[in-house]
């Protein structure tokens, strides 16, 4: 076996790259362990390829179930559908930390070579029924990838006997969920969807389509707009990222076919736009959909399209699992708390204390957040309450403001009026920054005053609470930053029941303030306080004890001053 180090993870020493030849037909239960056993060995993607008998004559049973000419054939292309949906939904059960992803050019077509040009294999996984001296001449023949240059061989049929895994290769014959579908192949075939962070739903839908379709196959992919009403919007990837991901899986799994990738900015896209697409793709969830857009072709006098439905999850698994499986938002909310990059390099800042910024829009909880890591053990700079101080009597603040804006915004009892005067500054830029300019630096100061007061008190990690962090600057005084963010939507409905001000008084509240897609660029931690307090719980404790294990294990290498 070939143990190079370069191409194995050094956390799991598992490889980065395999290819698992799946031989004969398995059901469920053989495939969860050979891909249990696969995913011991292989820790980042995991390209599966099913082999069948077509090594030998040719004329086997499978290999014609294989062929470009038995899809023409509703039972074959239903079976083939059938594999494919077990086979990603078993994964998902089986190694979910894998991307595992099934090669679907052979599934067409037997007798295909299938192109993984820019990829570089690791090992090469094995099963029953594939001699070892047969893996190396086979795969040469059958793949075309970047480098076979000292590529590993395992077979791992003995593992899954020594697990305890029965050999058992019956298949399992499963009912067609959705009954009513033609199972007709098309030239031209379409779907679309968000594609954020690509997984076994995505999958299953990208792969049905596959199969479906001869030669072209247009995908819409939404756009900012149409992405600004789901949960956690903020924390969707670009359009570039998603494009580039969707890309990456079409051309893995089959290059045959003419991919066509397009921005959509309303929910039809290129369904009712294109007259040669002449079937849709949709979950059962999205079927609505397919049946609005045939509504909207025939009402521009374009033909009908076939709308295929397919079931993602099975009956069993839709009660507990549709919203951890095969929901993006899922995906999303899971990133909450998770530490997205480490502290920043700069030998100005001192090891300890560690000094983490916390920000946030107007009403998106972050106070809220401080007083938990405020009883999880961290001390708290409140930059609100420090602003509250440079404005007393007799400061140097006091009396440029005074001098200023005249004795108008002091209030009965001679100290300033903050109200009067963020009512001056709220819709004029030039005074708001000559206020900005004259309170952010004293403010600094007070902050660091108040982060050596807290260290000598004993406090390690201390956390620097201030809505405008950004905007002053002071994020780059922080080993990280930690941002707290909320939709807009309900932001102004916190600002509302809050303060007792009308909707347009809370949007302009809000356009006051940098955008979360600003603060995010920023962020090593994301928090939402849109779920339940022992959610926001969760997340914040998951922030905070890998910050304790980050600074206990890199102790060594930070700069101490």
């Amino acid at each position: 076996m070939n143990t190079d180090n370069k191409k194995m993870t050094t956390s799991s020493s598992r490889y980065c790259t395999g290819l698992l030849l799946l031989c004969g037909n398995c059901n469920s239960k053989r495939l969860s362990a050979v891909l249990k056993a696969a995913s011991k060995h292989v820790a980042q993607t995991l390209y599966v390829q099913h082999v069948g008998d077509e090594r030998s004559s040719g004329n086997d049973r499978e290999s014609r179930r294989l062929s470009v000419t038995g899809l023409k054939d509703v039972g074959v292309l239903r079976a083939c559908s059938r594999r494919m949906w077990s086979f990603y939904t078993t994964a998902y059960e089986t190694c979910p930390s894998v991307d595992v992803r099934l090669l679907m050019t052979n599934v067409k077509d037997a007798r295909a070579a299938c192109w993984l040009p820019d990829k570089r294999l690791d090992v090469v996984l094995t099963t029953i029924g594939f001699p070892p001296a047969d893996v190396l001449p086979y795969v040469r023949s059958k793949f075309v990838v970047e480098s076979f240059n000292d590529v590993a061989v395992m077979d791992i049929e003995g593992q899954i006997k020594s697990d305890g895994h029965q050999v058992d290769d019956c298949e399992e014959e499963e009912e067609d969920t959705v009954q009513r579908n033609t199972w007709t192949r098309h030239d031209n075939v379409c779907l679309g969807g968000t594609f954020d962070r690509l997984h076994v739903g995505h999958k299953i839908l990208l792969s049905e389509a596959i199969l479906l379709c001869r030669k072209r196959l247009v995908i819409g992919i939404t756009v900012e707009e149409l992405n600004k009403n789901k949960v956690l919007s903020e924390l969707i990837d670009s359009i570039d990222v998603r494009t580039e991901s969707l890309q990456s899986f079409l051309y893995d799994v089959d290059l045959t076919l003419d991919y066509c990738i397009v921005p959509m900015s309303d929910p039809c896209g290129p369904s009712i736009t294109d007259e040669n697409i002449q079937c849709i793709v949709v979950s059962k969830e999205t079927e609505k959909g397919g049946l609005f857009v045939n509504e909207e072709r025939l009402r521009k006098g374009m033909n009908k399209l076939d709308v295929h439905t397919i079931s993602l999850l099975s009956d069993g698994q839709r009660e507990i699992n549709e919203c951890d499986k095969l929901s993006s938002t899922a995906i999303r909310m899971k990133e909450l708390g998770k530490r997205k990059r480490f502290s920043i390099d700069d030998s100005s800042l001192s090891k300890l204390p560690y000094v983490v910024g916390l920000t946030g829009g107007i009403a998106s909880g972050k106070s809220s957040i401080a007083k938990r890591l405020q009883k999880l053990g961290a001390g708290i700079v409140d930059c609100d309450k420090l602003g509250h101080e440079v404005y007393a009597i007799g400061t140097n603040v006091f009396e440029r403001i005074v001098e200023h804006f005249g004795r108008s915004v002091m209030a009965d009892d001679g100290r300033i009026d903050r109200k009067i005067l963020a009512a001056i500054v709220f819709d004029n830029k030039k005074e708001l920054h000559w206020l900005n300019a004259l309170l952010w630096p004293e403010i600094r100061k007070l902050k660091n005053e108040a982060i050596d007061r807290l260290f000598r008190d004993g406090f390690e990690v201390i956390v620097v609470e201030a809505a405008v962090m950004i905007e002053s600057g002071w994020h780059r005084d922080m080993h990280e930053l930690w941002v707290s963010i909320i939709s807009r939507k309900e932001a102004v409905k916190r600002i509302v029941s809050r303060d007792a001000v009308d909707e347009d008084v809370a949007q302009r509240r809000i356009d006051q303030q940098t955008t979360n897609v600003e603060r995010l660029k920023h962020a090593n931690v994301v928090f939402c306080t849109l779920w339940n307090e022992e959610y926001t719980q969760s997340q914040v404790e998951r922030a905070w004890f890998d910050l304790q294990t980050y600074i206990r294990q890199t102790a060594i290498s930070l700069p101490l001053h």
